[in-house]
């Protein structure tokens, strides 16, 4: 009985901005499953740049390949919470049939509503999880503010 294992690897790599680094990460992804991007935000800019680091006529199959292998983007910011210390806010995208086909399709700038319309499955938006942070009385209106992906609407959001 033959099979063959496969397991987790973790790599963090900073700035993808570099096209060997670029495509060893998109195939160490595709073999291994996991790969680390620092990432503030779920949004499209951030996967258009990865995928923007490759000459154009390889660009949509990098597309291709990202969109059938992704399988979660979750990112984290730590903001100072109001007792002093530090507390983690989330951005989770997980990578369902309308993910993959945003990313494949290069509709990646839709990326956060179809995130807003998924929270009934886990997904949440970083500015979701900041807003639920200042209603728990974790953190203050002021951080949840500065660490806003859109201050603007956060300031309308918690004035409700």
């Amino acid at each position: 009985r033959h099979h063959t294992e496969r397991f987790a690897l973790e790599i963090h790599v900073q700035a993808g901005r570099h096209h060997p680094l670029a495509f060893f990460r998109v195939v160490i992804a595709d073999f291994y499953n996991i790969f680390i991007e620092e990432l503030n935000f779920v949004d499209g800019d951030h996967i258009d740049r990865i995928i923007d680091v490759f000459p154009s006529d390889q660009q949509q199959q990098v597309r291709l390949q990202f969109a059938l292998t992704v399988q979660a983007i979750v990112s984290q910011q730590l903001l100072p919470a109001t007792d002093g210390t530090m507390v983690p806010a989330f951005e989770i995208m997980l990578a369902n049939p309308a993910i993959r086909t945003l990313i494949r399709e290069g509709k990646t700038h839709q990326l956060n509503n179809t995130i807003l319309n998924g929270q009934k499955d886990g997904m949440t938006t970083m500015d979701a999880d900041i807003l639920r942070l200042y209603r728990e009385g974790a953190i203050t209106r002021e951080t949840a503010l500065a660490y806003a992906f859109d201050p603007e609407q956060m300031a309308r959001r918690l004035s409700m």
